[in-house]
């Protein structure tokens, strides 16, 4: 599970920690470049072609970053700083995990998956989905009558 962090926490945390909104993975963007969130021209506002987050939700306008150890050290913590102050400017927020956070998977983790799902539930757009997808769900797993 070390290995891939990121995809860990798409795959299994996501469903694990907000069983009720294991849909939200259909609206999570994985490995998003910058040009997809932001329609400007990237060179104007500072940021970099390549530059990618791990996650970006566009309903709630945030990106979840899954950090290594490079992103205490220079000059990644600089580059993660402006990087947040572009996507601040442009109503985007970003949520940094710990990678040992991630794999401890304590409180800190738990408290990530809080905040969460407040947002998620202050979320109009969200609770209509929710709605139609628990329809789906218990619709899914009645048995059929003959």
């Amino acid at each position: 599970g070390d290995r891939y962090p990121a995809r860990d926490f798409f795959d299994v945390s996501i469903e694990k920690y907000l069983p009720d909104y294991a849909f939200i993975k259909n609206l999570i963007i994985p490995e998003c470049p910058f040009s997809e969130m932001l329609a400007f021209d990237l060179q104007l506002i500072g940021a970099k072609q390549e530059w990618c987050v791990d996650f970006f939700f566009p309903l709630l306008n945030l990106v979840i970053e899954i950090d290594g150890d490079q992103h205490n050290l220079e000059p990644q913590r600089s580059i993660d700083l402006s990087r947040e102050r572009i996507l601040r400017k442009h109503g985007i927020r970003t949520h940094r995990i710990d990678v040992k956070k991630l794999v401890e998977s304590g409180e800190a983790l738990e408290k990530f998956f809080q905040n969460l799902k407040m947002m998620l539930c202050k979320s109009p757009e969200i609770q209509s989905i929710r709605s139609f997808w628990k329809i789906r769900v218990i619709k899914r797993k009645k048995p059929h009558s003959t």
